[in-house]
């Protein structure tokens, strides 16, 4: 895989990752203010799911790897991104 390639890859990556996270802060802050009661086994049912796929992808072993690679070449800076440092 190219430099460019892993490049994308981890931009690709970060760009799910946030997706996720806004998608479930924005269902936490709706649960703590408007949100019916009556959908709360709905709303977690589904929050759960998202959770559980952004897990993955934060562990999927395959990006593990492109970021220790990174890392190891980079002299693992401290600029990281949180998601980055959550990894190693």
């Amino acid at each position: 895989m190219t430099t460019e390639e892993k490049l994308k890859k981890y931009r690709d990556w970060i760009f799910q990752c946030s997706a996720y996270q806004m998608a479930l802060a924005v269902i936490g802050i709706d649960k703590q203010t408007v949100a019916p009661p009556a959908g709360a086994s709905y709303r977690d049912e589904r929050s759960a799911y998202l959770a559980g796929e952004l897990f993955s992808l934060e562990t999927d072993p395959e990006i593990v790897s492109l970021l220790r690679g990174a890392e190891g070449r980079s002299g693992g800076g401290s600029g990281r991104s949180a998601c980055y440092r959550t990894l190693l």
